[in-house]
């Protein structure tokens, strides 16, 4: 896994910038595109067959509602990272998201510990591949 991952190379102020777009992206029903490939919204997401580089977000379909049973609107971040068919190595993935979430929580909640609400976190995390669906569980 590599060392320096996104979140430790920013500076506080990038950091809180980035929160402060994600966050107003998501108030408004909006998806926040990272990068190249991937989209962040608290809805399910699909792609238009016609135009593949097209993601659309259905602000119908709620995610925690949809797929992880909860019971009231905007509590799930869904995170899509679209990339071309290929057999992805999950484990390091999820690792590098369960490092990115810590980095985070440490950012966030400075000097408390943090170790409740990341087990709360990984146990929610969820990747869907072409085989099923794995956790950090």
């Amino acid at each position: 896994m590599p060392e320096i991952l996104i979140l430790e190379k920013l500076t506080p102020k990038q950091l809180e910038e980035l929160i402060t777009q994600i966050s107003v992206s998501l108030s408004q029903k909006q998806g926040f595109r990272i990068g190249e490939s991937t989209v962040v919204s608290h809805y399910i997401h699909s792609i238009n067959p016609l135009h593949p580089e097209e993601i659309r977000i259905l602000v119908n379909r709620d995610v925690g509602l949809s797929l992880a049973h909860q019971k009231s609107p905007g509590h799930v971040i869904h995170v899509d990272v679209y990339h071309e068919p290929a057999l992805i190595e999950i484990r390091p993935l999820a690792v590098a998201l369960a490092h990115t979430v810590r980095v985070y929580l440490n950012y966030c909640h400075k000097g408390r510990d943090i170790e409740p609400l990341l087990r709360s976190f990984y146990e929610q995390i969820a990747f869907r591949t072409g085989e099923g669906l794995e956790s950090l569980k």
